[in-house]
């Protein structure tokens, strides 16, 4: 596979420089994400030039950006100021979710195994609407796509899947407060023991902020111009995932009807 290839060819240094420049770059809210280089005596420096975030890599191999350049992951671009300047590639940013898929860290791979688990056919069959949604927020997280369009498109689908989920587990019913059915349904369990009601409450409360968390993406343009902050790349993946936790741990919970 070409992608693996690409892999084996480049050094441990080079993929770990590329890794964090994505990351950055997946993590500026908006604007041209330029990374510009300034070599020196004591070695190569890169300077991210973006919209929030900041980042400053000394002292490496400049040979690591030319080899990523040669394998597409970067675009080198005009120089500016005399200085050359990159942007991560369509085929960079393919390379890197294949990366992270491989070598992901501890909580990546925590987010892969729920992800593989609601993703399943198992999970589809029994909550059809919400895997549905959990799944389009997903590709639209991982497209690299910025925008208040596309945050609120994320949000309304995760609104979706927490809501779909409550619906599957207690019938049909108020669609706008999953959490308050949830409290009714909570209430209605005097059988449960005093360990396991307190855990089921606390998730029931986590429901409730998760989706107000959704409720902020769904509705980023009202937020913004009531003079919020746009969210960033890291507050979208958490309510993402956050979602994903609760309607997992939902399905979980053995509702009688």
């Amino acid at each position: 596979m070409v992608i693996e290839l690409i892999h084996d060819r480049l050094d441990h240094e080079t993929v770990t420089l590329f890794a964090e420049i994505v990351e950055v770059h997946l993590a500026a809210e908006r604007g041209d994400r330029l990374f510009i280089r300034a070599d020196s005596m004591s070695g190569c420096c890169l300077i991210f030039s973006g919209d929030g975030a900041r980042r400053t890599w000394d002292g490496f191999n400049g040979g690591s950006l030319d080899d990523l350049c040669g394998y597409g992951l970067l675009h080198p671009g005009s120089s500016t100021r005399g200085n050359p300047n990159y942007r991560v590639s369509a085929d960079g940013m393919a390379f890197h979710r294949w990366l992270r898929r491989r070598q992901g860290t501890a909580v990546e791979q925590t987010e892969r195994a729920v992800l593989q688990l609601v993703r399943s056919a198992d999970y589809a069959a029994a909550h059809a609407g919400a895997a549905h949604h959990l799944s389009e927020a997903f590709d639209l997280l991982s497209a690299d796509r910025a925008g208040p369009q596309v945050t609120s498109e994320i949000g309304d689908h995760l609104r979706k899947a927490i809501m779909d989920t409550v619906t599957d587990l207690l019938g049909d019913g108020d669609q706008e407060h999953p959490d308050k059915r949830l409290d009714s349904w909570l209430e209605q369990q005097p059988a449960l023991q005093l360990r396991e009601r307190s855990v089921l409450a606390d998730l029931i409360a986590l429901v409730e902020s998760v989706m107000r968390l959704d409720h902020r993406l769904n509705h980023v343009r009202d937020e913004m111009s009531k003079g919020e902050s746009a969210p960033s790349y890291e507050e979208i993946r958490r309510a993402a995932f956050l979602t994903v936790v609760v309607c997992y741990e939902l399905d979980r919970v053995r509702i009688e009807r």
